[in-house]
């Protein structure tokens, strides 16, 4: 698996921990300690992770992931910190981060999470192309897909203001057109 992980974290020895571990697993690995530069390596591209930290120098954590997911919705985020908070974690949830994790849960733990994304990154890849849209957009709900542009349009709009929202969301529709 040859995915390429951007650690953000302000704690250099547990950002040195993670790194070698992931390159213990046979993946690309890179740290940086402050968010500005976190946050313009990842828009460089060629990373497909990030793993940050919620306190970092400069831009926060949290300023980070809401401006890389604002940019680039779907893109895959862990957040791995000393200081979690269950209403931050809502917070992270709401905006697309795919896992919260503490520092204290087991290294192993974080690797079986990162190994899950490369995985369905790998399958998405295999995908017949016939089966998404022009300009389909990754979303959080990976498993969404459509041949219609305008229901991919319903899902890209409808699913990231929704999420935001602490609301119930009521889906209608005739029999077999897919509500589910």
């Amino acid at each position: 698996m040859d995915l390429r992980i951007l650690i953000a974290d302000v704690h250099e020895e547990d950002g040195n921990r993670l790194r070698e571990a992931l390159l213990h697993e046979g993946m690309e690995a890179e740290l940086i300690e402050d968010g500005d530069e976190a946050l313009e390596r990842l828009l460089e591209g060629g990373f497909d992770v990030l793993v940050s930290e919620t306190v970092l120098h400069g831009l926060g954590g949290k300023e980070l992931v809401e401006d890389l997911l604002t940019r680039h919705p779907g893109f895959p985020v862990i957040l791995y910190t000393r200081y979690p908070k269950f209403e931050e974690a809502f917070d992270f949830a709401q905006m697309g981060v795919l896992h919260y994790l503490p520092k204290g849960t087991d290294v192993n733990d974080l690797l079986d999470r990162i190994h899950e994304i490369g995985s369905v990154e790998e399958e998405e890849s295999e995908q017949d192309s016939t089966l998404r849209v022009s300009g389909y957009r990754r979303l959080p709900f990976r498993h969404y897909v459509s041949r219609n542009k305008e229901t991919a349009e319903v899902f890209q709009t409808a699913i990231e203001r929704v999420a935001k929202a602490p609301s119930t969301v009521l889906i209608t529709g005739e029999s077999g057109t897919g509500k589910e």
